[in-house]
């Protein structure tokens, strides 16, 4: 059996960057151990070139049931939530109380492995179909991870008036016909998300790369916060 690991390389070090991945395992070092143990059919991982094109919604309900059917291989229902996951945003309590006040209508939080870092940026297309990368964050984790991720990337590109004429919608709907969530499993995703991307502005982890593009993250006003708290499912409805 052949899996592909995609991985996506961009920037000024483009070429060191991909001599680096290639000749010194620097990509497969953390990951590769991992797939190998869970799938021990495995006998090759390859990295692949790919000329990337734009999306259309079709594509976001692709997206969608791409994340579900990942979120399916090994999710189970928990009593807990995994410890510390939320403590950056205890922080701020207006921001902590929000998040808790969704969190505690989810009971049963859906644990399972998940990508960690699941936003258009990552993931690419050609005229054959559509491939997952940078996969280094992968891990078990609760699912909604993943949802607040895309989700809240996606808004806060919409607000800036990236990815025009594409829908969230799509990718919820493309989420739910493989992984079905209740709507306050995906309001507290949408939540989370957008708190996080708030504090990507005010309160950036130390150490933690720039998010991308810059731009995006720079002077966020109080219309910005509002849309990407104020989003909820019956807004995207």
């Amino acid at each position: 059996m052949m899996e592909e690991l995609i991985k996506q390389i961009k920037g000024d070090r483009v070429e060191k960057r991909y001599f680096n991945e290639v000749f010194f395992n620097q990509l497969f070092s953390t990951i590769s151990v991992p797939l190998l143990r869970t799938n021990l059919q495995l006998k090759q991982i390859t990295l692949k070139k790919i000329n990337k094109e734009s999306f259309n919604n079709s594509d976001l309900k692709i997206i969608g049931e791409h994340l579900a059917l990942i979120h399916r291989k090994c999710q189970t229902l928990s009593s807990v939530w995994p410890p510390g996951i939320l403590d950056r945003y205890n922080a701020q309590k207006k921001y902590s109380e929000l998040i808790n006040s969704y969190k505690e209508k989810v009971s049963k939080p859906k644990i399972g492995f998940t990508h960690g870092d699941y936003r258009l940026r990552n993931i690419m297309k050609n005229k054959k179909k559509i491939y997952i990368s940078d996969w280094e964050f992968g891990g078990l984790n609760f699912i909604y991870w993943d949802l607040a991720i895309f989700c809240a990337d996606f808004l806060h590109n919409q607000f800036h008036l990236n990815y025009g004429g594409l829908s969230l919608i799509y990718f919820i709907e493309g989420y739910m016909s493989k992984n079905y969530l209740s709507d306050d499993e995906l309001n507290f995703s949408l939540t989370l998300g957008g708190v996080d991307v708030v504090f990507n502005h005010i309160s950036p982890r130390v150490g933690e790369k720039i998010p991308e593009p810059n731009t995006l993250f720079k002077n966020i006003t109080k219309k910005e916060i509002d849309f990407l708290l104020g989003t909820s499912l019956v807004n995207l409805k």
